[in-house]
C-alpha cells in the first residue's frame, strides 16, 4: 500500500516536460527554462530573415538569482538555431531584457566567417543543449582573432 501511495505521489508531482512552443514566433524577447541559480532568455536578431530560411540568430543571456537586474552574463553571443530547436526551447515571451546588440555583431561576424568556411555551427535540438556545444567554437574563434 505505501508503494502505490509512493508512486502515486511521484506521478503527480513529477515535473513536467515542456512542449514545444505552438504560436507565432513573432516577439523577440524568450524566456528559457530556469534551473535553481539561473534565469536566462534570449534575444532574436534578423526575424524578418529568419521567417523566409527557417534559420534563428540569437544572443543568449542569464542572470544569477538574487542579482541586481544589470547584473547579467552573456552566456552566447550568437547562436544560429532551426525553427523546431528554437519552438522546442523558448517558454514564454518577455517584455524586457534587450541588450546592446555589440556583442551580438560580434558573434555574428565570426558565425558569418565560420559559415562561408563550412564549419559554422547550427543548434539543432535546444539553446540550452547547443550552449556547451558552441560556446568552445566561439572562444577559440575570439582567441585567433577569426
Amino acid at each position: 500500500m505505501r508503494f502505490a501511495v509512493l508512486i502515486t505521489l511521484l506521478v503527480a508531482f513529477a515535473p513536467a516536460s515542456q512542449s514545444a512552443w505552438t504560436g507565432d514566433i513573432a516577439w523577440t524577447l524568450w524566456s528559457l527554462p530556469p534551473d535553481a541559480k539561473m534565469t536566462r532568455w534570449l534575444e532574436i536578431h534578423h526575424l524578418d530573415t529568419a521567417h523566409a530560411d527557417g534559420l534563428y540568430h540569437v544572443q543568449v543571456m542569464g542572470r544569477n538569482r538574487g542579482d541586481p537586474v544589470w547584473k547579467y552574463e552573456h552566456l552566447a553571443d550568437h547562436l544560429a538555431i532551426t525553427e523546431a530547436a528554437l519552438r522546442a526551447s523558448i517558454v514564454s515571451q518577455l517584455k524586457s531584457g534587450s541588450m546592446y546588440p555589440e556583442s551580438y555583431d560580434g558573434g555574428y561576424q565570426l558565425w558569418l566567417k565560420a559559415q562561408a568556411r563550412g564549419t559554422a555551427f547550427v543548434c539543432t535540438t535546444n539553446v540550452l543543449d547547443c550552449l556547451a556545444k558552441a560556446a568552445p567554437n566561439n572562444a577559440l574563434e575570439r582567441e585567433r582573432g577569426q
